[in-house]
């Protein structure tokens, strides 16, 4: 379950994703939620170190995302 600030932020980084054009690559963002406020610190145009420790997920999702 995505608790509402999760949906907040997911909406946020898929505008950004929108309007930046950005198709068929990577992009790790570096945020998290604070006081109920998304916060966004930076986005990497790479894969990062934080996706290591989660890649199955990470490339079920891209494969999926791929496919669509």
């Amino acid at each position: 379950m995505i608790a509402d600030g999760d949906d907040i932020m997911l909406d946020i980084l898929l505008n950004i994703l929108r309007n930046a054009d950005f198709k068929n690559d990577t992009r790790c963002f570096d945020c998290k939620v604070m006081d109920g406020m998304p916060k966004l610190f930076e986005i990497n145009l790479r894969f990062g170190w934080s996706l290591l420790y989660d890649r199955r997920n990470y490339l079920r999702a891209y494969a999926i995302a791929a496919r669509a």
